[in-house]
């Protein structure tokens, strides 16, 4: 069987796990009176494998669902495409004030989230960059923890995370599959990330005296090629110092 279409079937079974999420949402009585948004991982036009970034979820996205609208098969759909359209670009054009870029339909500003201005150090630290002339977030893969989360914003309640916990870790690990990153920073938590971990045969190695910088993860079965750097969630911390310690720790433990 060739690569290609072997990713073509790693994509297919992704997509229908993804599926089968939504229609458990969708059929979730706890559920029934939320409005949320759907996430897909999104992908930059120049990723080479270097860099895969992972929140927890994402704050407000395209498109907002009622539970119910997700039991029906064309809504599920249009939930889908809406995530696979999006373009790593979009980090870019919502960095500054709306009337800076056309193509802004939110207030939103990524040079006001601290997971963002971290991500952006970050990348260009570890020289994942090459050309400064292009969107740096072009270069860079992007996920979260958990698909689904509140549109209004905000990270998903425990009724919402529990879920969709046991299908988001197959999803993570697809997607590892599929994009296949030398590097996996998860801006996270160890809290938020301890249940993924296990589940996902990693192995947690405890860091050094970092304030920010928890653990290193390798995957057994990928001879370490794989390396996984666990801190801390931006918000609300010294991000000089967090960027400096997950530097650090790639360059020591990779």
């Amino acid at each position: 069987m060739s690569l290609s279409c072997s990713k073509r079937l790693c994509v297919s079974k992704y997509l229908c796990l993804y599926d089968s999420l939504l229609q458990e949402i969708a059929h979730n009585p706890d559920l029934s009176g939320a409005r949320l948004s759907t996430f897909l991982p999104v992908v930059g036009s120049r990723y080479s494998g270097e860099l895969l970034v992972i929140g927890r979820a994402v704050n407000g996205w395209v498109g907002e669902w009622a539970p119910s609208e997700l039991s029906i098969l064309e809504r599920r759909n249009l939930a889908i495409w809406k995530s696979l359209s999006c373009s790593m670009t979009w980090v870019v054009c919502h960095a500054g004030p709306p009337k800076d870029c056309k193509m802004r339909d939110s207030p939103y500003n990524t040079n006001r989230s601290a997971f963002w201005r971290v991500v952006r150090w970050v990348a260009r630290k570890l020289r994942v960059v090459l050309d400064c002339t292009v969107p740096w977030s072009t270069y860079i893969a992007w996920s979260n923890l958990y698909k689904i989360a509140p549109a209004a914003g905000g990270n998903p309640d425990n009724v919402l995370i529990n879920a969709q916990r046991d299908k988001c870790i197959q999803l993570l690990a697809l997607e590892t599959e599929l994009l296949k990153p030398q590097r996996v920073l998860c801006l996270t938590g160890i809290d938020w990330f301890e249940p993924f971990a296990q589940k996902l045969g990693l192995v947690l190695l405890p860091g050094s005296t970092s304030t920010f910088t928890y653990v290193k993860g390798i995957y057994k079965d990928q001879g370490g090629n794989c390396c996984w750097v666990v801190a801390a969630h931006p918000q609300g911390k010294d991000e000089c110092k967090l960027v400096c310690e997950v530097i650090k720790a790639f360059q020591n433990w990779c």
